[in-house]
């Protein structure tokens, strides 16, 4: 069988990976610092000894024996298992044909002009600006070398002029990178160099409508780490810069998952992707099952066909009676639905897909993208505890009124920030009980291996210990205390587990990624000075506090709960 993440002759290949991923985090983006790392050497040992590996320039597929590609008249091209398939299998690595980061969608100019531009109050209409930047790096990497369209850009969806030709067009709504992708058109008309001497005017205008559509309708986000807390915190070890989006080739074959959890996770180091068997420990993906990964973040996959319709900006057409909530979605004939371009817990959620008609609300059914994002997160978690529990408990209130019908994951989002605030105030047992809900709510909703499940169990044993600790100077019951550290040492375990699966690498690797998260002093200490405290929440210039060493966070919870003894 295909061997799973748990390969120890692979660490020297991650392990290099996080440290170049930490290293060029850590650069400033006015350094104009882009990953730019390497997939496995072909003496890679991620798959087993009965494996038959394939590399290319930009996909390394671990077992050729283990997964194909296949035709279904309904669906399309899709990646299917050959053979039974375990959790934690690694399918392939990827790296990007082309990556646009974050950062270089806007600058400090550009900025500027918006805030100044009181006048222009309607919103640009047509597709992001990132996908524009990535048409762009294409067609000029196609100038250079037109083996990349003739072999790789040219094979995905659309598949072909006429079938583009029947899709909506493509038009991105900043007018500098159109004009830019224009006199790269012209260029690919340019016979006088080598390179595109060999395509005809067919050619390049098959390029010209497709090269859009398969970009919008193929890329997906790149977030190193995104589910720590600690990810849009640069100086805290957080990995922000190095989001993005990027089109890949191979991985561009994974259809969006029919089901509510799909059976294949990814992860990003830098610009590698990883795609991983995410079904449960007992579980496997059976032989002829298709292999599918979400296109959407996890945590909404739970709602209603239209509204997972509107968060793909998709034409999808359902699967069984419409008043089904879990009716499946699926492709509309020969199409591949695209991607949202923000699938991680961590993205703006202002950011969702390409679609002309941005209105936020439903008439009948509620906003259209979750109401919590990111820029709302920040808010409350800027503000006084006391004032933010307030706030939190009305929105907790306004999120589970029917009548608003909020996405299930604004109440998740928000019990997140309440067991933060408890747990910020030392009030352990009130905090515990919040992060019990969000564990339900990741175990009932996510896949097996989602990352942000990992994260949130960390933190739940976290809480247990905490209050484990704190109830020896106030209970008498040592049963309770017990209990508590049990807990602790439960979800820990099982977070290690499935860090474990997914990542690889044991209890060394999961304390390389989580030891700047640990180091967060999310939990209030009781022999903290409390005028020192407020002066660290007061000061800080993010909601979360510097990092601790006290007996709650850092190495002493570390080697507590994850010590070096523990099999990974």
């Amino acid at each position: 069988m295909t061997s799973t993440n748990n390969n120890n002759d692979d660490d020297d290949y991650v392990t290099n990976l996080i440290n170049l991923a930490n290293e060029s985090s850590k650069k400033s983006i006015s350094e104009n610092v882009k990953p730019n790392f390497s997939l496995p050497p072909p003496s890679s040992s991620f798959s087993s000894s009965d494996a038959s590996s394939s590399a290319s320039d930009y996909d390394y597929i671990v077992n050729e024996n283990a997964i194909c590609i296949k035709e279904c008249d309904e669906k399309g091209r899709g990646w299917y298992a050959k053979r039974p398939l375990a959790a934690g299998t690694v399918l392939m690595i990827s790296k990007p044909l082309a990556m646009v980061m974050d950062w270089e969608e806007y600058n400090e100019e550009e900025e500027e002009e918006e805030e100044d531009d009181d006048d222009d109050d309607e919103e640009e209409k047509g597709g992001l600006k990132r996908n524009g930047l990535l048409i762009l790096n294409l067609l000029q990497s196609i100038t250079k070398n037109p083996s990349l369209w003739n072999d790789a850009l040219s094979s995905l969806h659309p598949k072909d002029l006429k079938t583009a030709q029947s899709l909506p067009s493509w038009t991105c709504s900043d007018e500098n990178v159109t004009n830019q992708i224009e006199e790269a058109i012209r260029n690919l008309n340019d016979t006088t160099t080598t390179a595109t001497a060999s395509f005809s005017a067919d050619t390049i205008k098959e390029i010209q409508t497709r090269l859009p559509l398969i970009v919008r309708y193929n890329c997906l986000s790149v977030e190193t780490s995104p589910e720590l807390f600690i990810h849009p915190n640069i100086n805290q070890g957080g990995h922000v810069n190095l989001s993005g989006t990027a089109l890949y080739y191979q991985p561009s074959f994974f259809n969006h998952s029919p089901s509510k959890k799909p059976n294949v996770v990814r992860y990003a180091i830098g610009n590698i992707m990883f795609f991983v068997v995410g079904c449960s420990f007992e579980e496997s993906v059976l032989p002829d099952e298709e292999l599918c990964i979400s296109y959407i973040e996890h945590e909404t996959l739970m709602e209603s066909t239209e509204r997972v319709t509107a968060l793909l900006d998709m034409d999808f057409q359902q699967q069984g009676q419409e008043e089904e909530d879990d009716a499946d979605v699926s492709k509309h004939q020969d199409e591949k639905n695209g991607t949202n371009e923000n699938d991680n817990k961590h993205d703006n959620d202002d950011d969702q897909g390409d679609n002309d008609d941005d209105d936020d609300e439903c008439d009948d059914d509620g906003p259209n993208y979750p109401i919590i994002d990111d820029d709302i997160q920040q808010e409350l978690m800027n503000m006084i505890p006391t004032e933010r529990l307030n706030d939190i408990t009305e929105l907790l209130q306004q999120s589970t009124t029917s009548s608003n019908n909020w996405f299930k994951c604004d109440t998740h989002r928000l019990k997140i920030l309440l067991a933060l605030t408890h747990d910020g105030l030392g009030q352990f047992d009130k905090a515990l009980s919040c992060w019990k809900e969000c564990v339900d709510f990741a175990e009932t909703y996510f896949p097996f291996l989602d990352e942000n499940c990992i994260a949130i169990y960390v933190q739940y044993a976290l809480c247990a210990r905490a209050l484990s600790l704190s109830s020896m100077t106030t209970m008498t019951a040592e049963t309770t205390e017990d209990n508590n550290m049990a807990l602790a040492k439960k979800y820990a375990n099982l977070a290690l587990k499935k860090h474990s699966l997914l990542y690889g690498g044991g209890v060394l690797r999961f304390r390389k990624r989580y030891e700047q998260e640990l180091a967060l002093q999310l939990r209030k200490e009781e022999e903290e000075d409390e005028n020192n405290s407020k002066r660290k929440k007061t000061n800080s210039k993010s909601w979360m506090m510097v990092a601790s060493s006290k007996k709650l966070s850092g190495p002493i919870a570390m080697n507590d709960l994850w010590p070096l003894s523990l099999d990974g």
